[in-house]
């Protein structure tokens, strides 16, 4: 028996959140058009998703992180050009994503301390794929 009257189990609740989300950040990225990994695409990605730093925290400490992650991956997949990427380049995809992630979800346990300028110009120092 399930306490969830329209999920199996709470991973399925989770993971429905989180594509709600992900729709919520798509059409927010359909009217920004700033180019990916631009400042500015950085700076609203965080902006957007610290709005919603309660779920990463619950996610994150629950140990259902990987939720989150994978949206992140699936973001990844969406880029121009990486379905014909070499491995190569689709893992360098991924890397980035990672290191996005985990950047963000630090930066959620930390209550948002460091300010999103600072954090946007350590993420644009990264490389990009």
């Amino acid at each position: 028996m399930t306490y969830y009257r329209y999920f199996s189990d709470k991973e399925e609740l989770l993971q429905f959140y989180m594509n709600y989300l992900f729709s919520l950040f798509m059409e927010q990225e359909a009217v920004s058009h700033a180019p990916f990994g631009s400042r500015e695409h950085v700076r609203d990605t965080l902006l957007f998703f610290r709005d919603y730093g309660d779920f990463a925290r619950c996610i994150y400490r629950s140990g259902n992180d990987g939720i989150m992650l994978r949206m992140v991956n699936r973001y990844m997949a969406m880029q121009p050009g990486f379905e014909t990427a070499s491995a190569a380049r689709r893992y360098a995809f991924y890397y980035y994503a990672g290191a996005i992630y985990n950047c963000y979800i630090e930066w959620a346990l930390e209550d948002f301390a460091t300010p999103v300028e600072e954090l946007t110009g350590i993420i644009c120092a990264f490389p990009r794929p």
